[in-house]
């Protein structure tokens, strides 16, 4: 994974990930998002993941310690540009609010694979809840 440090002022800092987010990667982001904020850190961290390939459990849960890490310190950081894969990821995950991102906002929808008709879950899970065990 490479992370990349755009130019920013007091209100504003951006970092671009490209590659893998995962295991040794996702500790590798929290260390350079910890070693690269200025101090005091900007209003809002955004970070840029349109490159990145994968990103897995691990990585998710490093995204969360950096956006504790920059609430903390008084920030808010937010994802931009996320590649479908990483977009269905974080949807799936519930996590595209918690980091300012939308379906509606980014142009695009969530695959039908991953839709919940509410009709046919409706049905579904009330045949569920009325089925005799035997």
């Amino acid at each position: 994974m490479q992370v990349d440090a755009a130019a920013g002022d007091h209100a504003q800092h951006a970092l671009i990930l490209t590659g893998v987010l995962e295991g040794p990667t996702a500790r590798e982001l929290l260390t350079v998002m910890a070693d690269t904020l200025p101090d005091p850190v900007p209003e809002l961290v955004v970070v840029d993941i349109a490159g990145v390939r994968f990103l897995g459990s691990q990585g998710l849960r490093c995204l969360m310690a950096c956006r504790r890490h920059v609430e903390s310190r008084g920030g808010r950081m937010v994802l931009r540009n996320p590649a479908p894969m990483a977009e269905r990821i974080l949807y799936i995950a519930g996590m595209l609010d918690s980091f300012g991102l939308s379906m509606t906002a980014q142009g695009t929808s969530v695959p039908t694979a991953y839709r919940i008709e509410t009709a046919a879950t409706a049905e579904m899970v009330g045949a569920a809840d009325t089925a005799e065990v035997t």
